[in-house]
């Protein structure tokens, strides 16, 4: 589309008197690559560059607080919606037995079966959660639990088995030998735990856990 001289000149005009490409493009209702072209040999003093600079990081920063208000939201709703749809989930020992499987689907060695469970994780929410769903679905021998922190030189290891013993239940006499992993020097992992691994010596249970997910598994596959 061809514009007049005349229409080149007011966007110039105003390029001089320090508006922006957006403002101009929108007065003069062209098109802000058109009006970039015509004014960018325009020279601006220094104060009105600075002023147009401003706006601009005054924008992006209007800009980013209105999407994270807008995330916000979204998340909120999200959150109110499936916090409705945990709380009807069903407290039986068959829905804590198929939590724990498929999370040890996930996370569980498999390696010796007949040592019984043995589930390892970084994650303290992930391991509350595993041995919750055990408590939950199974009759269990608390005394059969045991933990083995997997630290490196840098972590505080009575520190560690304390937070671990919280996370998990058991006492910190139940915890075996740490092991101490090696370390590169090149840096620290900050709000890094450690790694717990989880035992719990009962073939039959890790066994139930194993039919039960890839039971699930087939039912899955036919519906």
């Amino acid at each position: 589309m061809s514009y007049t001289q005349q229409t080149k000149n007011t966007a110039i005009k105003l390029r001089r008197r320090g508006l922006s490409i957006l403002v101009i493009a929108a007065k003069l209702q062209i098109a802000k690559s058109t009006i970039s072209l015509w004014v960018k040999d325009v020279p601006l003093p220094l104060e009105l560059r600075e002023k147009l600079q401003q706006n601009f990081v005054n924008g992006r920063a209007k800009g980013s607080a209105i999407g994270k208000a807008k995330r916000a939201i979204v998340r909120e709703n999200m959150t109110k919606a499936t916090s409705l749809d945990v709380a009807r989930l069903p407290d039986t020992k068959s829905f804590w037995r198929l939590v724990a499987a498929l999370l040890y689907w996930c996370e569980g060695g498999k390696q010796s079966l007949s040592s019984g469970i043995n589930f390892s994780n970084s994650d303290p929410e992930l391991m509350k959660t595993f041995i919750t769903a055990l408590r939950h679905g199974f009759t269990l021998d608390e005394s059969k639990f045991r933990v083995l922190l997997h630290l490196h030189e840098y972590h505080d290891e009575a520190k560690q088995q304390t937070f671990w013993s919280k996370v998990t239940g058991i006492p910190i006499t139940q915890f075996q030998k740490t092991y101490q992993k090696p370390h590169t020097g090149k840096r620290k992992h900050l709000n890094y735990e450690g790694c717990a691994s989880l035992r719990y010596y009962n073939a039959g249970i890790v066994k139930n856990l194993i039919i039960l997910y890839s039971q699930f598994a087939k039912h899955s596959e036919g519906t």
